[in-house]
């Protein structure tokens, strides 16, 4: 709201970090969602559009520094855990996008997601709603996951599929925690990387919270993070100008190094990946109606008791991922599919591999998946 009630001070902001070396800045929208707004007086539109102008304003006469649309995670748990929806959060990260561009925005930042699945909808609400470039940036634990599971493999490989155009990781940890994550996404990612770490994680001395990494410990490693191939670098909680400015020194005398195509062919859930193509690997089969007039029955009935026993009976007898299929020619296959999608989801973290031959099933199905699924 401060966008709208004191624009000075938060363009004097993006000035100071500018005026730091910084090449992009990124709007002050971060939680600026419907919901968020519902009680307001001002609407999440209004935020987002004098948020777009101030950074605008504060990047005007500067060459090749460009204005990021701050997407942050909605504020509620998506579906099988909490009551949002896919379709709702793609809805809301739809308004959002659409407000950022007509407002101006150079690009757009879907960063510090921990989930997988809101991270899908709000990478399909800027690409198909949006002509303009989208990095996004994920954020993990010290346990090297997400708060929903999600590995950095997984992440890699489910967002490149969506068509992001950059990927990695913020917030989270300091950059020497981090290290072992950049790693493994730059094992895998085929399109650049960005990293944008914490000054560590906060502590509490009983009076006040602070951060203990320092700006040269800082700047050292996103030094090494660029000499390993990272090729966009930033700053998250507790750094400020200081620290863009120690990076900006850090790695003056670098060039960034080019991008190298993995040729990973891979599936996912939202918290296991299956490469295809080292070793053999097994498909699941019994959720097809082929043969099973129980199966056929419990379609007819619009039930799902069959799909989730046999996601479990499958996963306990060694299968990698899980075949589904819902086809039936008296049933409404595409309504079927989303049931279907919704309930593996709640049972298995399995890879599932979507079964038609109808294209608008197929596509259903790939859109409500948590994962990037194999296509049968």
């Amino acid at each position: 709201i401060l966008n709208i009630t004191n624009s000075d001070t938060i363009k004097k902001i993006h000035e100071t970090y500018l005026d730091a070396g910084s090449d992009i800045v990124i709007t002050n929208t971060f939680g600026a969602n419907d919901l968020k707004y519902s009680d307001s007086e001002y609407s999440s539109d209004e935020v987002i559009e004098a948020g777009v102008k101030i950074a605008k304003q504060a990047v005007a006469g500067r060459k090749n520094k460009f204005v990021a649309l701050d997407i942050g995670p909605i504020g509620q748990v998506m579906e099988p855990s909490g009551n949002l929806t896919f379709d709702g959060a793609y809805n809301l990260f739809k308004k959002q996008v659409v407000t950022g561009e007509r407002a101006g925005a150079d690009l757009i930042l879907i960063e510090t997601m921990m989930d997988l699945y809101e991270t899908k909808a709000a990478v399909l609400a800027a690409r198909e709603n949006s002509s303009l470039p989208v990095f996004c940036t994920m954020t993990f634990q010290e346990n090297g996951r997400t708060l929903m599971g999600t590995d950095p493999k997984t992440m890699v490989i489910a967002l490149e599929g969506l068509g992001v155009d950059a990927l990695g990781v913020n917030c989270s940890l300091g950059p020497s925690d981090l290290q072992c994550i950049v790693d493994e996404i730059l094992e895998y990612s085929s399109i650049p990387v960005m990293v944008q770490p914490n000054a560590g994680l906060p502590k509490y001395d009983g009076k006040d919270t602070y951060y203990d990494v320092d700006v040269e410990e800082f700047s050292n490693n996103m030094r090494i993070m660029a000499k390993k191939g990272v090729r966009i670098l930033g700053g998250c909680c507790g750094t400020n100008p200081d620290f863009i400015k120690g990076v900006v020194k850090a790695v003056e005398d670098l060039q960034p190094l080019s991008v190298q195509e993995k040729n990973y062919t891979a599936v996912t859930s939202s918290t296991q990946t299956v490469t295809i193509g080292k070793n053999v690997k097994i498909v699941g089969e019994r959720i097809n109606p082929t043969g099973k007039a129980l199966y056929k029955q419990e379609l007819r009935e619009k039930s799902v008791k069959y799909i989730e026993n046999q996601a479990v009976i499958q996963k306990e007898e060694g299968a990698d991922i899980l075949e589904l299929n819902v086809g039936l020619p008296e049933i409404n296959e595409v309504e079927m599919m989303k049931k279907a999608i919704k309930a593996i989801q709640k049972v298995s973290h399995l890879p599932v591999s979507i079964d038609s031959p109808d294209a608008k099933v197929l596509e259903t199905g790939a859109r409500l998946y948590n994962g990037k699924p194999l296509i049968n």
